[in-house]
């Protein structure tokens, strides 16, 4: 299937290994690739077209998988993202996360990420061409999600809102009662 793609001639040369070793105490998946966090915090990820490695020697708390890549919270709240891959991956638009921000949850989507801070607001980064990187000023979450190519919030009433790509409905959320999305901030 990959090689019509245009992606690989041998699919066995871009397919990274789960590890072998460690207790793990979070899991985040992704279309092409996963990531664990060890008991100690460190990061191991295997899977089909991985492009970076964990960053070597950080310790993370939270880890979340989209797309495009993974992102992970170190221990002193910041973020870190690094390029997990797959054939629908545009590095050019991947975004880093702000330098120093500090966030209580994180969320991936196919090329975007967005965090969600201590006080309710949201900071996106990344491929923001159909706005899924441009949170909706002066609205605070309790939780936040990232699709492809749009991001939902859940506000403190329950109501949820979301952005970005529309073209199915996705980022049109019904009236009442909603599940909660997945990455949620810490009480």
């Amino acid at each position: 299937m990959y090689e019509l793609m245009g992606i690989a001639d041998d699919v066995d040369d871009v397919i990274a290994p789960p590890p072998t070793d460690g207790s793990f105490v979070a899991v985040a998946a992704s279309v092409w690739s996963s990531c664990a966090l060890r008991e100690d915090g460190s990061a191991a990820c295997w899977g089909l077209f991985w492009r970076e490695d964990p960053p070597s020697g950080e310790r993370f708390t939270a880890i979340a998988a989209g797309t495009g890549g993974i992102c992970a919270l170190r221990t002193d709240e910041t973020a870190a993202c690094w390029v997990g891959g797959g054939p629908l991956l545009h590095a050019g638009v991947w975004g880093r996360p702000p330098s120093g921000e500090r966030f209580g949850a994180v969320t991936v989507g196919a090329n975007h990420a967005c965090g969600l801070r201590e006080d309710g607001s949201t900071r996106c980064w990344g491929d923001n061409a159909h706005g899924q990187a441009e949170p909706p000023e002066g609205e605070l979450f309790t939780a936040i999600s990232a699709g492809a190519a749009h991001t939902c919030g859940l506000r403190g009433d329950g109501s949820a809102v979301c952005w970005g790509n529309n073209e199915h409905g996705q980022a049109s959320p019904p009236e009442g009662d909603q599940p909660p999305p997945a990455a949620r901030v810490p009480r």
